[in-house]
């Protein structure tokens, strides 16, 4: 499980695993596993629900790219931790940088400048 829960609360969080429908003679305990089965099912479909919802808002604004060798792109920087490209006043610091040639591919959306 995640040492992040470990670290803010002092203890490991209690295991989630799924109990498979097995027939037993202790109605209780039957009751039990049957409830337990279909909260898991529940958490399930919420998390699915949750995940799905956040892809859709995330690839709204979302588009793909696809440069070829010897364009000129812009390089867009983050304004206070890469300064060595521009050094430049921090007002009224342009958002993208000189253009760039692109050299090489070096992944699907990785290029060397």
């Amino acid at each position: 499980m995640s040492p992040l829960i470990k670290a803010l609360y002092g203890y490991h969080p209690p295991r989630r695993e799924l109990i498979a429908q097995e027939v037993t003679v202790v109605a209780v305990m039957k009751d039990m596993t049957q409830q337990r089965f279909d909260m898991d099912q529940v958490l399930k479909t919420q998390l699915e629900a949750a995940k799905h919802r956040m892809k859709q808002i995330t690839d709204k604004n979302r588009f793909e790219r696809e440069f070829q060798l010897r364009d000129q792109v812009f390089l867009k920087l983050q304004p206070y931790r890469q300064t060595g490209v521009a050094l430049r006043s921090i007002k009224l610091n342009p958002r993208f940088h000189s253009p760039f040639i692109i050299i090489q591919k070096v992944g699907p959306i990785a290029y060397k400048l």
